[in-house]
């Protein structure tokens, strides 16, 4: 059964893996850290919108894509997520040790 430490770290090791994931689909859809990516899904999209408006999902996509904070936070997320997963795999698959008979 798990520990409440071992639920805190599932959490923060799925949160990482969101954060991982979303860096991941913004570069995938064209929303990266020089702009839009030129034949991107983005840029057919910015093409069809014309001018964006500020606020917009399109330009708040355009931001997150254009600051690098998603892609900075991608870097620390992916350390986390990886240790997460190794140390949960090491808790739970490790063998039981045999107790002598007394």
């Amino acid at each position: 059964m798990p520990t409440i430490g071992d639920k805190v770290i599932i959490v923060v090791t799925t949160a990482a893996g969101v954060v991982v994931t979303t860096a991941a689909i913004l570069t995938l859809y064209g929303f990266t850290a020089s702009g839009i990516a030129y034949g991107s899904m983005a840029a057919g999209l910015q093409s069809m919108i014309g001018n964006v408006v500020l606020g917009s999902p399109f330009s708040v996509l355009q931001s997150l894509g254009a600051t690098g904070v998603i892609s900075s936070l991608a870097i620390v997320a992916g350390v986390i997520l990886v240790g997460g997963c190794v140390y949960l795999l090491y808790k739970y698959m490790k063998k039981p040790t045999p107790r002598p008979k007394l």
